[in-house]
């Protein structure tokens, strides 16, 4: 047999069809495949950018240090702590003794190249001397956690407590808290923030270039379901005018019944009364 062209008219109705399905089945694979490479894709590039905001952070707060920090009642100090040999106790207790007043207050003190920021809430007040390189920011998040942190270890003990009473339980603390807040980039919470929202920013910006990148089909898509309900529409409508056409269509039929009932019965009982008048049924 000898074929001309693309005639192939000779081909099997079956095997056309087996070859369409495997087209159909192929195509529905690589979809799925490219699909999922787009999604590694967008999580390696998540991943990396969460590196580098890490490290651009840290860089950026790399010469940060809290140095010293102290817990007191008033003048009494219940805990201290100091990470380098300086002469921060003298001035911290210098700045307890000129702070006016019993009032809340977040204030910052400046002493040559270090800031001496106080946080005082409720009597107690939070010590911390940090390089004057940090933000007020990252010191005073650092000083409210130290207060949450004191007063949900020794609740109203606080009120009555003698000088450095806490110190040798919370003095750890308070190295484990200046050592995370001076290292660790995800102590700055803002920053961290930050680099969270530009990472879903990027994402969903890719998500509506792609989205856009399909308009056409999802344009396809709109004007199908437009016909769809357009269609269900009509079917409705025609669907009404069909049984109300039968339910009359059956009226009929049942009042044609009773007319020929009635008139086989009349024709029976004139044959028994002999006469179409029933005068021997009158």
């Amino acid at each position: 047999m000898s074929l001309k062209g693309d005639d192939c008219s000779w081909l099997p109705i079956t095997e056309i069809k087996g070859t369409q399905t495997r087209f159909q089945v192929y195509f529905f694979w690589w979809i799925v495949a490219d699909f999922l490479v787009s999604i590694k894709s967008n999580q390696a590039e998540i991943r990396n950018r969460k590196l580098f905001n890490t490290w651009a952070v840290g860089h950026r707060r790399l010469e940060m240090t809290i140095l010293y920090t102290l817990v007191a009642r008033g003048s009494v100090l219940l805990a201290e702590f100091s990470g380098s040999s300086t002469n921060a106790s003298t001035i911290a207790r210098q700045i307890l003794e000129k702070i006016p007043g019993n009032n809340d207050m977040n204030v910052s003190y400046s002493q040559d190249r270090y800031i001496f920021h106080v946080k005082r809430t409720d009597g107690l007040t939070i010590l911390c001397m940090a390089d004057d390189v940090a933000e007020r920011r990252i010191p005073f998040t650092f000083l409210e956690d130290i207060h949450q942190r004191f007063v949900r270890t020794y609740g109203r003990a606080v009120l009555s407590a003698q000088a450095y009473e806490m110190n040798d339980e919370f003095s750890r603390v308070l190295s484990q808290q200046m050592e995370y807040y001076s290292n660790d980039p995800n102590a700055d919470r803002l920053n961290r923030l930050k680099g969270e929202m530009s990472q879903v920013r990027s994402v969903m910006i890719q998500n509506i270039d792609k989205v856009l990148e399909r308009g056409d089909r999802l344009e396809s898509l709109v004007d199908k379901t437009a016909n769809m309900q357009t269609n269900t529409f009509r079917f409705r409508k025609q669907t009404r005018r069909f049984r109300n056409t039968m339910w009359w269509k059956n009226v009929k039929l049942m009042v044609a019944m009773v007319v020929v009932l009635l008139v086989i019965v009349y024709i029976v009982l004139a044959f028994v009364c002999k006469g179409f008048s029933l005068p021997a049924c009158l």
